[in-house]
């Protein structure tokens, strides 16, 4: 690992990047304390309900060993991989620091700055803005402010991480002048849902261009996974550049390029993507339905993370109809652009049916409530089944991968477990089960599916025997039935690889062709 990532730090200095390192942020093992008994520390806040074992121990900066450990730590990591100076610290990302008063939050930032200076005379310390957002409620304007000014101007930069939906720097006066990147984040987890406000974006940016103050130092990105909106990303650092363009003309250009050559449908059904599609930011987590936990009726957080309006619906079958009518194309991108839609569009009409299979469980109607579920059992198949297409899709890749890690069986079996955990459960807690959820083949057909045929049956049985499906008993069953899946003797099967345009046009026509 360590010859690897020597080998990436200096590829990126060979391309003129500037990597940015570690450092020490202060949490330490709480047995540090038999050592050092006057330690400065508190206990980090509970994390998503995990339990108190996973907490670990703050160190406060303004103790004096902070400083040490911090000038000990870079010393060694600077021998293995050289500096730029450019150290990230995130103290504080979703947890909360000892105190809120502003004089104390202060104090902590200018003493970390000052562990950095005594390490590197240059240094320059790189916090996201994710705490400032995500924790909108304690850190508020003043407090901000007094985190910020306990750095010298300049020696602090900051990611503005979520600027598709809240813009930190317009409500801090530009970070209070410390300087700060612009960022684009997309996507959570990994998660495959067809979303990017391209329109907004171009809003948003354009503004910044024009009136941030001059601490604005650039445009990033800061996605947890590359997932099924690449396009979203070229859209944002295009816009780096001093080059002007109209977004039709980039839009046009993108259809250019996916399909391989000119060709008006394929601009077309670029241009009502864009127009009527690509209008929502992503949120945590999203996917359509079929990825979701099995219920009769989402939550208002779960609704607004899975589904695509009647309007959205429409355009993206067109959108779909109007790529499949394409002829005598093979290149990738075009081919991925037909799976991926076409699997988006499934996905929204899954949901189309959980509610009709819903509303036929409230009425009491047995015969629907049976032909619905039917459905969709049959569109869990076919979704599976498309996406086997193409292995960006591929729940067998990232098996592979994880268990390519491993020099013998328990540690094959160990990097397995983990990859099938982090794409399902995540967690010891059911709390972010489904966090990184993805539409792929034999995920869909080994995990979501069952569950959901699970769901669909039981439902079916309720309603056949006059008893109230009981949904609170239901969830805890599969919850449970989850924790086995994530065990590699749990076996996986895959489904068959197809040819996607084949199979997407024999989809369409038993769905949409009426």
């Amino acid at each position: 690992q360590k010859e690897l990532q020597q080998k990436i730090v200096q590829r990126e200095r060979e391309l003129n990047m500037r990597p940015v390192l570690p450092a020490f942020a202060g949490h330490i093992p709480s047995g540090l304390k038999r050592l050092y008994p006057h330690l400065l520390t508190t206990n980090v806040s509970q994390w998503c309900d995990f339990s108190d074992q996973y907490q670990c121990t703050f160190l406060n900066p303004m103790d004096s060993l902070y400083s040490i450990i911090q000038k000990d730590y870079l010393k060694e990591q600077t021998k293995m991989y050289g500096t730029n100076h450019i150290y990230g610290i995130d103290c504080f990302n979703e947890v909360q620091p000892p105190s809120w008063n502003t004089d104390s939050l202060a104090l902590i930032s200018s003493h970390i700055y000052k562990s950095l200076k005594s390490a590197d005379k240059d240094a320059i310390w790189l916090q996201m803005g994710w705490l400032f957002y995500n924790d909108a409620s304690h850190w508020t304007t003043d407090r901000i402010k007094s985190y910020l000014h306990g750095v010298p101007q300049n020696k602090l930069l900051l990611l503005d991480y979520f600027c598709e939906n809240t813009e930190i720097w317009q409500r801090t006066e530009s970070f209070f002048g410390q300087p700060f990147i612009w960022c684009y984040l997309g996507n959570f987890g990994g998660n495959t849902m067809i979303c990017s406000p391209l329109q907004k974006i171009d809003q948003l940016l354009t503004n910044t261009l024009k009136k941030a103050k001059q601490n604005f130092q650039g445009i990033g990105a800061t996605l947890e996974g590359l997932d099924v909106n690449q396009f979203a990303y070229e859209f944002v650092f295009d816009k780096a550049w001093n080059v002007p363009f109209t977004c039709k003309a980039w839009i046009n250009n993108l259809a250019d390029r996916r399909l391989g050559k000119y060709d008006t449908i394929a601009r077309q059904a670029w241009q009502l993507m864009y127009h009527h599609v690509l209008t929502a930011s992503s949120f945590s987590p999203q996917g359509t339905l079929i990825e979701s936990f099995p219920t009769l009726q989402n939550s208002k957080y779960e609704l607004q993370n899975t589904y695509m309006n009647s309007s959205q619906q429409q355009s993206l079958i067109k959108t779909w109809q109007m790529l499949l009518a394409i002829k005598k194309y093979n290149r990738y991108t075009y081919k991925f652009d037909v799976i991926n839609i076409g699997r988006q569009v499934l996905g929204n009409y899954f949901h189309q049916l959980r509610d009709s299979f819903t509303i036929a469980y409230q009425t009491n109607d047995s015969a629907k409530l049976k032909i619905v579920g039917h459905k969709m059992k049959s569109i869990l198949a076919d979704v599976d089944a498309l996406v086997a297409c193409d292995r960006t899709f591929s729940l067998k890749q990232w098996i592979d991968d994880a268990r390519a890690i491993g020099i013998n069986a328990n540690e094959k079996d160990y990097y397995e477990k983990n990859a099938r955990t982090l794409i399902t459960v995540w967690g010891d807690k059911d709390i972010l089960t489904d966090y990184a959820r993805r539409g792929w083949a034999g995920l869909i057909s080994n995990y979501y599916a069952p569950r959901w045929n699970m769901f669909i049956d039981e439902v079916i049985k309720c309603n056949s025997q006059s008893i109230q499906f009981n949904e609170k008993d239901f969830s805890i069953r599969c919850h449970k039935w989850g924790r086995k899946f994530i065990e590699p003797s749990t076996i996986i099967s895959y489904p068959t690889e197809q040819n996607g345009i084949i199979l997407a046009k024999k989809l369409f026509i038993k769905y949409f062709k009426h």
